[in-house]
């Protein structure tokens, strides 16, 4: 009987744990869930076609470039690095100033014949001429463009491959704008001496944030930040991953100029991607009392592209006067350090909404579109596929603060792909409550935010106009990371 009663303890034991197991809402969150079956959309932007044949290199070979080219001169490292890291070979860089040899590898306008052929500067090709393995494009940005396609190809030793590409590269935009600064994302993965990733938007109790390649990569000539869904048993209550901000800080800053970008935006309930600009770190926001933030669009889970501009005041803000009843702008404290935020009144702002052109969210998710900014010394405008839709004057005050000489101080830029959740300490919580929530887009998720290019355009003549670019690579075991800062200029 003794054993009878211990068994009979031991299973009722047993049934109460899993009662509890089965009734603690507090434990709910260790459930995995199950995947819903979608049909996916397939995305073949970006691809192309190519062949691969025998190539007696790179063992042997020098990489040639034009004496004096420093852009070709970029792209020849890069691809020294892929041959030492490939093949373990180490492939030196020589000038056109050396004497020919059959094994050379020609990347740009060389002096050598099979590198001297004129060609429109959208078009890039590699092929192998004789021996010799040639990199042409008719601009600097669509020689490196075929650099790098070649390095995400990894072609096997004795290999390589060839191709004809026509791109949608230009070097001018608008009306004088010539290009200054960009990535057209060819390689195999971010590259960081144009582009670092900061926690510019804070993760929640569902919503972590991560540099993780599952949530920020480069391939297939796209840069592709992923919201997605995970399941976590050592982050409780965590159902969302999403990417830091990917941004210029370090790297380009300017004032000044015309800024495009060719995307395939999600604009699924519950998804919050965006393209926008703050202040440079050199810019000392005490002298002006606030800090810029200029959304070239956000999306908050509709057909909306929606554009602003805001001031980001100091803790040196004179809160009676500004934060007065009559006052023009949209003022609202945030944080406990009394911090205010002034926007453009809402009925000020125009939208771009797809619905108008008969689009579903849907259906714009999975489509690449353009959308442009255009900065000069008087005004701020936003562009979808070449309209202009929104200005905004930076030349009076949306406010009772006067003082608009922040809104002509260098910018940086930066995506971000983020989520609207029902977490109760979310900025945008009442937009989830309203049906906004990403729960209501699980079939959706991953959520794809594809940045196929970032350009930026300016006038040689442009009064006050300035660039700002330093492609030193940031090490990221430097917990400083986000507190430093670089003067312009120097």
């Amino acid at each position: 009987m003794s054993i009878l009663k211990r068994s009979l303890s031991l299973v009722l034991i047993a049934a109460l744990a899993l009662c509890l197991v089965a009734c603690g809402s507090d434990i709910e969150w260790r459930q995995p869930y199950e995947e819903p079956v979608v049909e996916v959309f397939v995305d073949t932007d970006g691809q192309f076609e190519y062949q691969t044949v025998d190539w007696a290199g790179p063992e042997g070979y020098v990489i040639v470039i034009p004496k004096g080219d420093k852009q070709a001169e970029k792209s020849a490292k890069y691809l020294q690095t892929f041959f030492s890291s490939a093949y373990e070979l180490e492939v030196e860089i020589v000038t056109d100033e050396t004497a020919e040899t059959a094994k050379e590898i020609l990347i740009g306008k060389t002096n050598r014949a099979d590198s001297a052929a004129e060609i429109a500067e959208k078009d890039l090709e590699v092929k192998v001429s004789g021996e010799k393995l040639v990199f042409l494009g008719g601009h600097y940005v669509t020689v490196n463009s075929a650099v790098e396609k070649f390095v995400r190809l990894a072609p096997e030793k004795g290999k390589a491959n060839t191709y004809k590409v026509t791109t949608d590269f230009v070097s001018t935009a608008l009306d004088g704008y010539e290009y200054v600064w960009g990535d057209e994302f060819e390689g195999d993965g971010l590259n960081y001496t144009k582009w670092d990733t900061e926690a510019r938007m804070g993760g929640t109790t569902l919503t972590t944030i991560s540099r993780d390649e599952d949530v920020i990569d480069v391939d297939d000539g796209r840069l592709k930040l992923h919201v997605q869904r995970i399941f976590d048993p050592e982050q409780e209550g965590m159902q969302y991953k999403v990417p830091f901000s990917v941004l210029t800080k370090y790297k380009m800053n300017h004032v000044y100029g015309y800024v495009e970008m060719r995307a395939r935006v999600p604009y699924y309930l519950g998804c919050w991607p965006s393209w926008w600009g703050s202040n440079a770190p050199s810019v000392d926001a005490t002298k002006v009392n606030y800090t810029v933030e200029v959304d070239i669009f956000e999306v908050f889970g509709d057909t909306k592209v929606v554009p602003n501009i805001h001031k980001w005041y100091t803790s040196n803000y004179n809160y009676d006067y500004y934060h007065h009843p009559d006052h023009s702008g949209d003022i609202n404290a945030f944080g406990s350090n009394h911090t205010l935020h002034s926007s453009i009144l809402p009925e000020e702002r125009l939208v771009y909404d797809w619905a108008e052109k008969g689009k579903t969210a849907e259906q714009v998710s999975e489509e690449y579109h353009i959308y442009g900014f255009e900065w000069t010394p008087t005004e701020m405008s936003m562009y979808v596929d070449g309209t202009k839709y929104m200005t905004y004057s930076i030349t009076k005050s949306f406010d009772k603060n006067a003082d608009m000489s922040g809104f002509h101080k260098p910018m940086f830029w930066m995506f971000n792909n983020h989520t609207i959740d029902s977490a109760p300490e979310h900025v945008l919580a009442a937009s989830a409550a309203e049906g906004f929530d990403i729960k209501n887009s699980l079939p959706n998720l991953p959520a794809c935010y594809y940045i196929d290019y970032m350009r930026v355009y300016q006038k040689p003549d442009q009064k006050g106009g300035m660039l700002y670019v330093d492609e030193t690579i940031i090490d990221y075991t430097n917990t400083e990371t986000d507190n430093i800062l670089k003067k312009i200029g120097e």
